[in-house]
């Protein structure tokens, strides 16, 4: 749950480009922070 509060702020920059795009990125920003589980 940690990964989410440091990819929140990158989402709400993203939001304002795009909804859609934002949620590219956290799939992409969760997989980097995350670790292989």
């Amino acid at each position: 749950m940690t990964f989410y509060y440091k990819v929140f702020p990158v989402n709400q920059k993203y939001i304002s480009d795009g909804g859609k795009r934002m949620e590219r990125v956290n799939w992409t920003n969760e997989r980097t922070h995350l670790p292989e589980n």
